[in-house]
């Protein structure tokens, strides 16, 4: 017998970069004409999503020193990437991603995209990162809960990271110049975890963070790059000796590191090594999806957050009283609007201006149901009991 395979494309809601959107659950109405969110259910809850996050960082890059940016700037034709400058480069007034992400303090690196919200119920991601230079986003999962006062979790780290181009041989090029060696640095225990910069130490004094380079340093340093060590004279023994605090631009060569550079606890004459930094950083999140959970049993205020299937944080409220969803209006995908009560001032700013709190990604399945549950037999795709459910949507309907 001949079997025939058909597939489609995989479908979802999707919130594209530095977009303004949202869906708006309204409550019901019961007959005396009183509102109920989300069907008056009172007790445990589990909040299901399967995602695909957006890259909020992009690909920075320096007008200062980049003639020709193309390629190093991020995807300027992705939904799926932010275009970026550096951090602190330019005015940042002149570009549209500083304008959508700075206000009133806030930016990039601590933007909090919510996938859902109620005023007693929220689950969020947030940025984990601090720059924006060969760093693609990574995202903390946060579940907060007002169960007569907030009791928030988060992870302790980002849970969606970036992930290190192990192989091939794309170069970084800066000013029309070749000033990375394109094939990336072979460590005995990490192969081509690092890269070789094609620098050479002009002048370093043991002792001092601050080295100069023959060349511009800015064309291949930035503040808060990894910078690693090897020995010059032979062996693969690769030493992290600190980050870049600053770079002094235009045709200088001066290069501060957060500390002084030592190898086995002792300082060292950076001209006796060679300097290596991180290989070319990629999002692999943006091809592949992640099953989200959170689950709140008011009766022993257990409360967790899971990863596909995983469990990646829990804690317990002590605080626990009785638990109901507010009757105002439920959100995915940001908070429209100004919230007061409950979780109103405890996500992004306030008051929230639209765009503050947006969700950038694609949302395929999203299911609420009234059940505590920490076993999930199925994280490709939501399976929820119907008889528990109160709230399912699924985003992905085959072609046409």
């Amino acid at each position: 017998m001949t079997l025939q395979l058909s597939v489609s494309n995989r479908k979802a809601l999707v919130f594209p970069i530095m977009c303004n959107g949202y869906l708006n659950i309204d409550p019901a109405t019961d007959s005396a004409g009183q509102r109920t969110g989300l069907f008056a259910h009172d007790g445990a809850f589990t909040i299901q999503a399967i995602i695909t996050p957006y890259d909020i960082n992009g690909q920075g890059w320096r007008l200062t020193n980049d003639n020709n940016p193309v390629d190093i700037s991020g995807n300027l034709y992705s939904i799926k990437t932010t275009p970026a400058i550096q951090d602190k480069e330019g005015t940042k007034t002149n570009f549209q991603d500083h304008i959508y992400f700075t206000n009133s303090g806030r930016n990039r690196y601590n933007h909090e995209m919510v996938i859902f919200y109620n005023n007693n119920v929220a689950l969020t991601l947030t940025n984990a990162t601090t720059q924006n230079q060969n760093q693609p986003a990574e995202y903390k999962i946060n579940f907060y809960v007002y169960d007569g006062a907030v009791s928030s979790l988060s992870t302790s780290s980002a849970v969606i990271t970036a992930a290190n181009q192990f192989v091939g041989s794309i170069n970084i090029r800066r000013d029309n110049d070749d000033e990375h060696d394109p094939t990336p640095f072979h460590g005995k225990s990490d192969i081509s975890r690092y890269r070789r910069t094609n620098v050479q130490v002009y002048a370093h004094t043991s002792g001092a963070a601050t080295f100069t380079v023959t060349g511009t340093a800015a064309h291949f340093f930035f503040e808060k790059q990894n910078i690693y060590v090897v020995p010059r004279s032979g062996g693969q023994t690769v030493t992290s000796i600190g980050t870049v605090t600053s770079v002094t631009d235009t045709s200088s060569s001066t290069v501060t590191l957060n500390t002084a550079p030592q190898v086995s606890g002792s300082n060292v004459d950076l001209n006796d090594y060679i300097l290596l930094t991180d290989t070319l950083k990629e999002a692999p999140y943006l091809i592949n999806t992640f099953h989200i959970a959170a689950t709140y049993d008011p009766m022993t205020g257990n409360q967790k957050i899971f990863l596909n299937g995983r469990q990646v944080a829990s804690t317990v409220n002590s605080d626990k009283v009785h638990f109901e969803f507010s009757n105002d209006a439920s959100y995915i995908g940001q908070i429209p609007s100004v919230q007061t009560g409950g979780l109103g001032s405890s996500i992004g700013e306030s008051p929230y201006n639209g765009t503050n709190t947006q969700f950038m990604g694609e949302l395929h399945e999203f299911a609420i149901t009234d059940q505590f549950q920490t076993n999930f037999s199925n994280t490709s795709t939501l399976v929820p009991n119907y008889r528990s459910t109160l709230l399912y949507y699924r985003f992905e309907e085959a072609n046409l």
